[in-house]
């Protein structure tokens, strides 16, 4: 299991798992690698709750799983938005 971490309000910072900064409600996301054509995530929220983020090739898109509603999808979000989504 791979882990990324990332300063939302400077930079992308490799290290070991995404801290979120500046976006409260993300704690930490996580990467499980790829699985056919997309990027699967897990994001742990501060309250607790756990969701996911894919991110899809083809075609093009960011899908979040929101703790409390139904999955949506944008072609022009970032992995840290689609968490934020997820997680609120």
């Amino acid at each position: 299991m791979k882990r990324i971490v990332i300063a939302l309000a400077t930079a992308m910072v490799l290290a070991g798992v995404f801290q979120a900064v500046s976006a409260a409600q993300v704690r930490e996301i996580e990467s499980h690698g790829t699985d056919g054509d997309g990027n699967y995530y897990t994001i742990h929220c501060s309250n607790g709750a756990e969701s996911s983020v894919t991110i899809f090739a083809d075609p093009p898109k960011v899908c979040s799983n929101p703790v409390n509603g139904r999955e949506h999808c944008r072609r022009n979000w970032k992995l840290e938005s689609a968490a934020a989504h997820a997680c609120r």
